[in-house]
């Protein structure tokens, strides 16, 4: 029996997470962060349910999800991470309804709020420009411009750019194996100053970080071993903090920045959906929202009326 709060919950109610999970990743491939996830979220939901006197799935009904829904409201969970819970509790019931036809499926028929659709921060061309300035003082300048440059080139996560391997970079395209989520393979550009900032990193650096057998990592600590994704945020933050005006920005904020930015110089939205690894153009289409003035630009390029006002102008 696995242990919460000090009391124990049966089996009946751990072992189908445990099977789901295992199911989620030989079958889909799911990331470790992902699992992890889905484990914290459905263990919350076993927990309310032994807490309410039900020790087994089978015998939670509407009723009680209702009733779970409520405790979440209760302690102010953003609709989000609700949506997430039920989006978990459904996917456990899908496959404990294949593998027992007779179950009611509880989830059927509920109704969720809907998540409010937020545009992403993003930086300005000239915040990123100052904040790849870095400093001059720092042992790691080298390493930490290099990663800087490295994520605003290629709009990787995090986990993607911890993950890369130095045989992972073909020199000649300029492009990068990477591992995305639901562990699919992509290729990534990325140009000049990328380029450069790297090679400068692995010529001076790396070499210097390298400890007696090295592991390969693109990416390494000053022990020489393999930089975590939460070093990253650190260096993220001490080169770019000074520069938001006090707009929180986070990593993932830079990766809003270089679609956005792809797109407002004319990029096509289809390219940038499979940079980003996006499974969906629905998901890159957030980032179609540009400013006033290139709005205002591409109105008068594309608006039949609009370009005759134009044309007046000019014969004026």
């Amino acid at each position: 029996m696995e242990q919460h709060h000090g009391l124990a919950l049966p089996e009946s109610l751990t072992r189908p997470i445990e099977s789901l999970l295992q199911q989620l990743a030989t079958k889909r491939n799911l990331s470790e962060h992902t699992l992890r996830n889905y484990r914290c979220d459905l263990m919350d939901i076993a927990n309310y349910l032994h807490d309410n006197s039900c020790a087994d799935w089978q015998c939670v009904t509407t009723l009680s999800v209702r009733g779970y829904l409520a405790h979440l409201y209760r302690h102010a969970l953003s609709v989000r991470t609700v949506h997430r819970r039920m989006a978990a509790l459904r996917c456990l019931y899908a496959m404990l309804c294949s593998e027992t036809p007779s179950m009611e499926n509880p989830t059927n028929g509920l109704t969720l709020p809907s998540i409010p659709r937020e545009l992403p921060t993003v930086l300005t061309e000239q915040q990123i420009t100052d904040s790849l300035a870095g400093d001059e003082a720092s042992r790691f300048v080298l390493r930490d411009l290099a990663i800087l440059e490295l994520l605003y080139a290629t709009g990787l996560r995090i986990s993607e750019l911890a993950a890369i391997k130095i045989g992972d970079i073909d020199w000649a395209s300029c492009q990068i194996r990477v591992v995305g989520k639901g562990r699919k393979v992509r290729l990534v550009i990325f140009g000049d100053p990328a380029s450069q900032a790297l090679q400068s990193y692995i010529g001076e650096l790396r070499p210097q970080l390298v400890k007696a057998n090295d592991p390969g990592w693109l990416f390494l600590n000053a022990n020489g071993g393999h930089l975590t994704d939460r070093s990253i945020r650190r260096i993220f933050h001490a080169l770019v903090d000074e520069h938001t005006q006090g707009s929180p920005a986070t990593p993932h904020t830079l990766r809003h920045s270089f679609a956005t930015h792809l797109l407002d110089h004319g990029a096509d939205i289809r390219s940038v959906q499979e940079l980003l690894g996006h499974a969906s153009i629905i998901t890159t289409q957030i980032y179609t929202h540009v400013s006033k003035g290139n709005l205002r630009k591409d109105y008068e390029r594309a608006h039949p009326l609009a370009m005759q006002e134009i044309d007046k102008d000019e014969d004026s």
